[in-house]
C-alpha cells in the first residue's frame, strides 16, 4: 500500500512531511544523519543520471537540512573527482547539517562564502558552465526571501546552467506552490519521504522543472501507516481511472452510452459548442446534440453530420429538448446576452427544479459560470446546492464565482477550489498549471500533465464535451471529472510530442483522447 509508486502520487504539506521525518527518526529509530546521507546520495545519483559528465558542480547551501543534503552531494562529487564548489549562505548549521558540512570538509570540497563578487570572480576564473544544485531552503520557505538568499536565487536564475533543486525549489511555498517574489527555476527537482503539494501546483509546477523525482529514502512502511499522516491530495493516474470506464457489451447500442446535449453558441460563437460536441462524439457518447442559435445549425451539420443541431431562438424553445438528454453541457460559446440567460435559466430552474428530471448530471463551463457568478441565475431550491454537476472554472471565472481577485485565487488554489465546492456543490475543476479536481466528497486531486501549448482558444470547450461524454457513459461526476482532466492533459502532451507545442489547437486533442481511451 505504501510502496514508492503509491507515495510518488501522494501529496503532503510541509508540516506533514516534517512529521513523517520526525516519526522515522524518533519512533522508527533511523538517525537523522543517515536520512540526510540517503537524501544526498539520491540527489547526487539524480544529478548524474540527468547530466552524466558535468563540467562543474556548484552547490548553493543554506543552514538547515536542505543545506545538509547539499553538502552530502558536494562530498560525493569530490569523491568522484568531479569539480565541485559549495557556496555557503549560512555559517551556523543546525542538526545533521553540521555533520554533513564536516563530511564535505573531510572530502576536500571547495567551500566558499557566497557573495556576488565571489561568484563573479569564479565565473571570470573559468567556471563558464556547469550544473547548479539548489540546497538553500527547501520546504522552509515562507514569505519573501531575505538576503542573501534572494540575491543567490536571482543569480542562479540568471545563469544558463541546468539546476537541480532538492525537495522543492527555494522560494516556492511547499503548501500552495506560490512564489512571493523570486524562486529558483529548476530543471529538475527531487523530493524525499513525501511529495510536496507545492511542486505540482501553480508557479511551483513551473519552477520545479520538467523532471520531478521522488525517493522515499527507505523509510519503513510503518512510518506512513502508524503516524496516521494522511496525504492532502493525490496525483491523477490515467491507467487507474481508465479502469473505471465500463466494458462495452457485444450487444451494446447507442442508447447505452448517453445522450449529451451541448447548450451554447450565441451569435459569433458557434465553434465552441461544435468543438465540445465533436469531443463528446469521438470519446464515446452514444448521441450528441447541440442547442444553439439558429444561425449556427447549418455549419454544425456540414462540419459534423453525426451531431443533431437544434436551432433555439429562446429558452422556451429549448424546453422540449430537455426531456431526452441524459447529460447537459452548458456554457461553450453561450455568451452573456438575454438569449444566453434564458437558456441557462430554463436548465437551472425548470430542468433542475422539483421534477422527474432533477439531478441529471450537468457540466457548467465558460459563460454559464459567469452568469452564475453575477447572481442572475439562482439555485433551483433555496436550501440545496446541486450535487450532480461539474463546474470547470479557470482562475478568472473562479474569482468571479467567489467574488475575489484572480491573485487571491492563484495565491492559494487549494483554498479556492475548496471554497468553490463548498459554495456551489458538485465536483469542481480549477483549471491552470497543475489543474485541481475537488470531488463532491471533498477528495483533492492534482493533474501532473499538460503543457503551455494548451494556452489556446477552445481547450475548455473540448474538456467540457469530454466530461459530458464520460458522464453519459455511466461515470459518476467525481470519476468523470478526474478522468476527463487527466485524459485532456495527457492528450495534449501526446500531441506536442508528435507535432510540436506552438500552434496546438483544441481539436487536435480529439484524436489523442480517442487513442488513449482505446489503448490506455
Amino acid at each position: 500500500m505504501f510502496d514508492s509508486q503509491v507515495l510518488s502520487k501522494s501529496l503532503y504539506t510541509a508540516v506533514d512531511v516534517r512529521e513523517l521525518d520526525r516519526y522515522a527518526i524518533e519512533e522508527c529509530g533511523i538517525p537523522g544523519t543517515l536520512l540526510m546521507k540517503r537524501a544526498g546520495k539520491a540527489a547526487f545519483d539524480t544529478l548524474l543520471e540527468q547530466w552524466p559528465e558535468p563540467d562543474a558542480i556548484h552547490v548553493f547551501c543554506g543552514g538547515g537540512n536542505n543545506g545538509g543534503d547539499g553538502y552530502i552531494v558536494a562530498a560525493l562529487a569530490a569523491q568522484r573527482r568531479l569539480p565541485v564548489t559549495v557556496w555557503q549562505l549560512a555559517e551556523t548549521l543546525t542538526g545533521a547539517a553540521q555533520a554533513a558540512y564536516e563530511y564535505a570538509v573531510q572530502e576536500g570540497v571547495d567551500i566558499r562564502p557566497f557573495t556576488t563578487d565571489a561568484w563573479q570572480s569564479a565565473l571570470e576564473g573559468g567556471d563558464a558552465s556547469g550544473v547548479i544544485v539548489d540546497a538553500l531552503l527547501g520546504t522552509g520557505t515562507t514569505g519573501p526571501l531575505r538576503e542573501p538568499y534572494s540575491t543567490a536565487v536571482s543569480i542562479i536564475n540568471q545563469t544558463a546552467w541546468p539546476v537541480l533543486s532538492i525537495d522543492i525549489p527555494s522560494g516556492v511555498n511547499a503548501n500552495t506552490g506560490t512564489v512571493d517574489a523570486v524562486a529558483v527555476k529548476a530543471t529538475a527537482t527531487i523530493s524525499f519521504i513525501g511529495q510536496k503539494l507545492g511542486n505540482l501546483i501553480g508557479d511551483g509546477r513551473v519552477c520545479s522543472g520538467q523532471r520531478r523525482v521522488f525517493n522515499d529514502l527507505n523509510v519503513p512502511v510503518e512510518t506512513y501507516r502508524d503516524s496516521k499522516i494522511e496525504p492532502k491530495a493525490q496525483v491523477l493516474e490515467l491507467s487507474a481511472l481508465l479502469d473505471k470506464l465500463p466494458e462495452r457489451s457485444i450487444d451494446a447500442h447507442k442508447g447505452d452510452f448517453g445522450h449529451v446535449l451541448v447548450i451554447g453558441g450565441d451569435c459569433g460563437y458557434g465553434g465552441a459548442p461544435l468543438m465540445a460536441a465533436q469531443m463528446a462524439a469521438r470519446s464515446g457518447a452514444g448521441l450528441i446534440g447541440v442547442a444553439t442559435q439558429p444561425i449556427n445549425t447549418a455549419a454544425i451539420i456540414a462540419r459534423q453530420p453525426e451531431i443533431m443541431a437544434i436551432g433555439t431562438a429562446s429558452g422556451q424553445e429549448l424546453l422540449p429538448y430537455l426531456e431526452k438528454p441524459t447529460v447537459l453541457v452548458i456554457g461553450p460559446g453561450l455568451g452573456q446576452s438575454a438569449w444566453s440567460e434564458q437558456l441557462l435559466y430554463y436548465c437551472m430552474y425548470v430542468y433542475l427544479n422539483e421534477s422527474k428530471h432533477s439531478n441529471k448530471p450537468m457540466v457548467l463551463d465558460a459563460d454559464a459560470l459567469n452568469l452564475l457568478s453575477q447572481g442572475r441565475i439562482q439555485w433551483p431550491r433555496s436550501a440545496d446546492k446541486p450535487q450532480s454537476w461539474i463546474l470547470t472554472p479557470h482562475p478568472g471565472e473562479a474569482a468571479r464565482l467567489l467574488d475575489i481577485s484572480i491573485a487571491e485565487v492563484q495565491n492559494d488554489r487549494i483554498a479556492a477550489v475548496k471554497a468553490l465546492q463548498q459554495k456551489y456543490g458538485g465536483a469542481v475543476i480549477l483549471k491552470g498549471a497543475g489543474s485541481l479536481v475537488l470531488t463532491s466528497d471533498q477528495r483533492l486531486f492534482v493533474c501532473d500533465a499538460g503543457n503551455p501549448g494548451m494556452a489556446s482558444g477552445g481547450m475548455g470547450d473540448v474538456l467540457s464535451g469530454l466530461l459530458g461524454s464520460l458522464l453519459g457513459q455511466g461515470l459518476s461526476i467525481d470519476d468523470a471529472a478526474c478522468l476527463g482532466v487527466i485524459l485532456h492533459a495527457t492528450a495534449a502532451d501526446l500531441a506536442i510530442a508528435e507535432s510540436g507545442m506552438r500552434g496546438l489547437l483544441a481539436t487536435d486533442l480529439i484524436a489523442y483522447v480517442r487513442l488513449l481511451l482505446d489503448n490506455g
